[in-house]
């Protein structure tokens, strides 16, 4: 709220912070959400936006170590002792947060799931956990661009497209077009006569 006075001229903050500008991904997602027939491609598209996320919020490297040691854990003598030994050992070695939650919910789950299992299943959960706070941040961003009935929409309808979603196969990303004309020069083309 601005207000002027003859004297002086104060700007006034109503809110506690600023919301963080969506970034790409999650824009297409916010766009698709919105047309009704595009509902499957909507839900492909908070899918991809999901992976993404989680691949920025995730050291690779970090995340290929977590998944060779806790499938060789399973091998050991003491079982459960040396996945949560080894979830200890890389919970140290984190330094994202997604890497910290990751490592809670692998802690959690260990008791009741194989090896094998909890990394596929923590990763499902932390996808999940990511997505609903992804739909959250968008509806935030609509509610400060318009007003709270369109994040109301945009949040029941990014919600019943994440129930539609397949979190635990990442999707093929999109194709990239020929964009520039360099490319199109050296793409092959296949002709018969």
């Amino acid at each position: 709220m601005i207000y002027s006075t003859a004297t002086s001229l104060t700007t006034m903050r109503d809110d506690l912070h600023l919301t963080e500008a969506l970034r790409t991904h999650w824009r297409r997602a916010v766009r698709l959400a919105g047309r009704v027939a595009d509902r499957e491609a909507a839900a492909l598209e908070l899918a991809r936006a999901t992976f993404q996320e989680c691949h920025e919020g995730m050291r690779s490297e970090w995340s290929s170590e977590l998944k060779t040691r806790i499938r060789l854990s399973g091998n050991e003598l003491f079982g459960i002792d040396g996945t949560l030994g080894v979830i200890d050992a890389l919970e140290g070695k984190a330094q994202l947060p997604l890497e910290f939650r990751l490592c809670e919910i692998l802690r959690c789950s260990a008791y009741d799931q194989s090896p094998e299992e909890i990394v596929r299943t923590a990763e499902v959960a932390v996808r999940q956990e990511c997505a609903e706070s992804a739909i959250e941040h968008c509806a935030l961003s609509v509610a400060r661009e318009h007003d709270e009935g369109q994040a109301r929409e945009l949040r029941q309808a990014m919600t019943a497209m994440l129930s539609q979603a397949d979190l635990s196969v990442e999707p093929q990303r999109k194709r990239r077009s020929a964009s520039g004309p360099g490319e199109l020069i050296d793409a092959t083309l296949e002709l018969t006569l």
